[in-house]
C-alpha cells in the first residue's frame, strides 16, 4: 500500500475509518514528520500527542502532558493511564484493556513498555450487587493485580505484547497476521505463579519475536 505514497495510503485508511467501527493513528517521516489522528472518515493534524479510543477519562491527563515542558516520551503519561485504569471507579462500561503507547519521532518509531499494579484488600461480594472499592483500600498489600505492555526488541514493526500476571495469559498483537489478539498461555492456570515472572516474560518474548519475525518475511517494508 506504501508503494503508492502515504497519501494513497492515508487515504485509504480514512475511507476505511468512515464506518465509525475503527480509528486509526498514521505517524509519517517523509517527506516531513507528521502525526494523523483519522475517526469517521475525518482526519486531525495532531501536533504531538494523540490517541484513539474512549478518551472521555483521559483527557485531563493529556492535557496536563501537553503543558509538560519535558520530553512526552519520557513523562509520566503512560503510568498516569495505567493508574487511573487501575484505581478510578468512574471509567465507564467501555473502558477496558491495555493502554499501548508508541513513541514516534523523525528517525522511528516504536511501542513502549509500561506496567500497572495495584495491591488491595479483598472486598466483601454480594451477589446480584455491584461491588465499588473504597480508595483508601488500595494499595494496603492484601491482594496484588498487574497488567503490563512489552514491545519488540526491534523498531518500526508493527507487534507488541501484553499481560496479567494473575490470569497468568499473555496476548500479541499482530493486525497484519491477524485482527485478533493471539492468545499465550504464560503458566498453568491453578498454578501458583509468583516467583516465576521471570520465566512468564521470557514465553511471551520468544512469541512476540516469532510473530516479529513472520511479519518481517511477509511484509519486508513494515519493518
Amino acid at each position: 500500500m506504501l508503494e503508492v505514497g502515504h497519501r494513497a495510503a492515508i487515504g485509504l485508511l480514512q475511507t476505511a475509518s468512515a464506518a465509525g467501527e475503527t480509528d486509526y493513528i498514521v505517524a509519517v517521516h517523509e517527506p516531513q514528520a507528521s502525526l494523523l489522528r483519522l475517526s469517521k472518515g475525518g482526519l486531525l493534524d495532531v501536533p504531538d500527542i494523540c490517541a484513539i479510543g474512549d478518551l472521555a477519562p483521559f483527557n485531563d491527563l493529556i492535557d496536563t502532558a501537553r503543558n509538560d515542558t519535558g520530553n512526552p516520551l519520557r513523562g509520566k503519561l503512560r503510568s498516569r493511564f495505567f493508574d487511573r485504569l487501575l484505581t478510578n471507579r468512574d471509567l465507564g462500561d467501555s473502558i477496558g484493556g491495555f493502554p499501548v503507547v508508541v513513541g514516534a519521532t523523525v528517525e522511528k518509531h516504536r511501542y513502549l513498555a509500561q506496567s500497572g499494579f495495584y495491591t488491595f484488600k479483598f472486598p466483601e461480594l454480594r451477589w446480584g450487587e455491584d461491588t465499588h472499592q473504597p480508595v483508601e483500600q488500595l494499595y494496603t498489600g492484601d491482594g496484588h493485580f498487574e497488567i503490563g505492555v512489552m514491545p519488540p526488541k526491534i523498531p518500526n514493526v508493527p507487534v507488541f505484547g501484553a499481560y496479567s500476571l494473575q490470569a497468568r495469559t499473555g496476548y500479541v498483537y499482530s493486525p497484519l497476521e491477524d485482527p485478533e489478539a493471539f492468545r499465550v498461555p504464560l503458566w498453568p492456570h491453578g498454578e501458583p505463579w509468583e516467583g516465576h515472572e521471570a520465566g512468564m516474560y521470557e514465553v511471551l518474548g520468544r512469541k512476540i519475536a516469532e510473530h516479529v519475525a513472520t511479519v518481517a518475511v511477509k511484509w519486508p517494508r513494515s519493518s
